[in-house]
């Protein structure tokens, strides 16, 4: 965990996860192995973060929010080192109840 982090109640951080600086975590959240959660970034109560998942920085994930394994979020619209991309720089707004990751299908007998 960098500078500047809060960390909530009864949150797990898995192995070889890593919490860049000012970033907020709520309570009774779940950031699996491998995780890496970018600075400036919010994370509401009871969200879960599955194994390698990327959250990019600025990112706001609001409460009750499931994030898929190996899930890679992006905060740059113009992919490249221009003076225009630092103002508009943002990162996604996951919205409270969301889930993000692969369609699940059922098998069929």
């Amino acid at each position: 965990m960098f500078a500047g982090s809060r960390i909530g109640a009864r949150v797990i951080l898995g192995d070889q996860s890593c919490v860049r600086e000012r970033v907020v975590v709520g309570d009774d959240v779940v950031v699996g192995r491998g995780v890496l959660i970018e600075n400036d970034t919010t994370v509401g109560a009871m969200t879960k973060i599955q194994a390698d998942a990327y959250i990019t920085a600025h990112s706001v994930l609001e409460e009750h929010v499931f994030i898929a394994p190996c899930v890679v979020t992006s905060n740059d619209n113009f992919m490249g080192r221009t003076e225009r991309r630092r103002a508009l720089v943002a990162g996604p707004t996951i919205r409270r109840g969301a889930r993000v990751g692969p369609a699940l299908c059922s098998a069929r007998a």
